[in-house]
């Protein structure tokens, strides 16, 4: 039995029940129609819900498909309230970044479409952000050599 003042490794996560009560309920779904979404039995989602045991990993996708949410939210909070995917996001840098991508396309004379500048920035996003001035920089010349070849 487990004493409910502490948890030991073995010991399902009680903030990950919390959790994915939050998500269900925000769904407005039952919990049968919830299990039932994410290719679960009800019996088995019961008991991720009620802490008896700790859901496999891929639910994490399941739940990230089906309704957006942010995987690492659901492991480790923080609060019950469900957050979306990429909400915990540093869209500051994105968006600076986005107007370094494009404005280097640009001064290429490269005009790309808006979703191409997105994936490029992204792939920089993606990157350790100590990296991103290298990695602007190889965007440049990427840039200019893809022009010179178009000529």
């Amino acid at each position: 039995m487990r004493n409910s003042n502490s948890a030991t490794i073995n010991d399902p996560d009680p903030g990950i029940a919390r959790r994915l009560i939050a998500v269900r309920q925000q769904s407005g779904l039952n919990q049968s129609a919830f299990a039932a979404r994410l290719g679960f039995p009800r019996r088995t989602y019961l008991g991720w819900e009620r802490g008896e045991s700790d859901p496999p990993i891929w639910l994490l996708d399941a739940l990230h498909q089906e309704f957006g949410i942010d995987p690492h939210w659901l492991l480790h909070g923080p609060g019950d309230r469900p957050r979306q995917y990429g909400a915990g996001l540093d869209w500051a840098r994105f968006g600076r970044l986005l107007v370094a991508v494009d404005r280097e396309a640009r001064a290429a004379g490269l005009a790309p479409r808006p979703e191409q500048i997105c994936e490029l920035t992204r792939a920089v996003f993606e990157g350790a952000p100590e990296d991103e001035k290298d990695a602007i920089e190889r965007l440049a010349l990427t840039f200019k050599t893809m022009k010179n070849r178009n000529r």
